[in-house]
């Protein structure tokens, strides 16, 4: 498995407007990058992920967890 550590500062209005998404969608910024990342990686199909259950492919718009 590969692992990639990515640590970076956002400020000013790239930090506020991450912060406002991540209230409206019920995450942590953290996590909110990490789901945007992962939104554009599928966008361009680099990345596929498993259909949720009881779903027809698309990606599963995980809140406030996406530990996996």
């Amino acid at each position: 498995m590969y692992e990639v550590l990515i640590h970076f500062r956002l400020v000013g209005p790239e930090a506020e407007a991450l912060q406002r998404l991540a209230r409206q969608e019920e995450r942590k910024p953290r996590d909110q990058a990490r789901y945007i990342l992962r939104q554009e990686l599928v966008r361009r199909g680099l990345l596929e992920l498993p259909a949720a259950p009881g779903q027809n492919g698309g990606m599963n718009d995980e809140r406030k967890d996406l530990a996996n």
